[in-house]
């Protein structure tokens, strides 16, 4: 798959000198259509027409999508290293800010309701993107992530993980998470709870200060603390390191049926 932010920036450099930024957001929007033929698209730019165009050069780019299947995300952060060891810094474009929103959205196996990306004083690799339709960032001053998810997409990862444990449920409210179910014990199935709070630690969800009680009778720290290790962390963005910003999760809350997590997003 290309990368999908280069069918924003691609088509403009074939503009004259009046090009305009509505007619750069028309033709990624063609683009964009065109590669994710069952999502919706919406695009907007802001900027000054002609040479700031022809540059690459805009105040504000959005881009909605919705109804979309992505593997990985839709940029990187490539840095080229010069014979003495010294960062070579490429011919940039700029943004001032990058807006990406994502609704209704499968991120590998994971459902999600919503993912926001914004960036602010975005600078990319001109060239790359002129020569090779991809978009890489090489700097930013500020970049932060917003996620909206099922609470109940998080339980094939649990039931992946507590195989000997039936039934299982899951509930977040606030920050305090209590997961339940049914574990045989002698031959009979015995309730099962775990209370907890769910934190972000850097780039991972995790459960901290546990307490697990089998038929109403607490367990002991080292049978909480089993299980616990059996399930922490629940999920990791960027395990394999392949993306180009830090991923430090700020906040993570529940309310109802939804998982809201905000992180902080600065480049490697």
């Amino acid at each position: 798959m290309g990368y999908l932010l280069a069918a924003l920036l691609g088509g403009f450099f074939l503009f004259n000198g009046a090009a305009s930024p509505d007619r750069a957001a028309k033709m990624a929007e063609k683009a964009l259509q065109k590669q994710y033929p069952t999502s919706k698209v919406n695009v907007e730019m802001e900027g000054k027409r002609g040479t700031n165009v022809l540059k690459g050069n805009f105040k504000r780019v959005h881009v909605d999508l919705a109804d979309i299947h992505l593997e990985d995300l839709p940029f990187a952060a490539e840095k080229k290293i010069g014979p003495d060891g010294k960062v070579i810094k490429p011919k940039v474009g700029h943004a001032g800010k990058l807006e990406l929103e994502l609704r209704n959205l499968t991120w590998g196996t994971l459902p999600v309701e919503r993912a926001r990306f914004d960036f602010e004083n975005v600078e990319y690799d001109f060239n790359a993107l002129k020569k090779k339709s991809e978009f890489q960032l090489v700097d930013m001053t500020a970049g932060q992530m917003q996620l909206r998810l099922s609470t109940q997409s998080l339980l094939p990862a649990f039931a992946d993980r507590l195989k000997d444990i039936e039934n299982l449920g899951i509930k977040l409210e606030g920050d305090q998470f209590t997961l339940t179910g049914d574990r045989e014990v002698l031959g009979l199935k015995a309730p099962l709870q775990l209370k907890s709070r769910l934190i972000g630690v850097a780039n991972s969800l995790r459960l901290e200060e546990s307490k697990l009680s089998l038929s109403g009778v607490t367990l002991p720290d080292l049978a909480t603390r089993k299980l616990v290790a059996d399930v922490n962390p629940i999920y990791s963005f960027d395990k394999d390191g392949k993306w180009p910003f830090h991923v430090n999760l700020t906040n993570v809350t529940g309310s109802g049926d939804y998982i809201d997590m905000t992180a902080n997003l600065t480049l490697k």
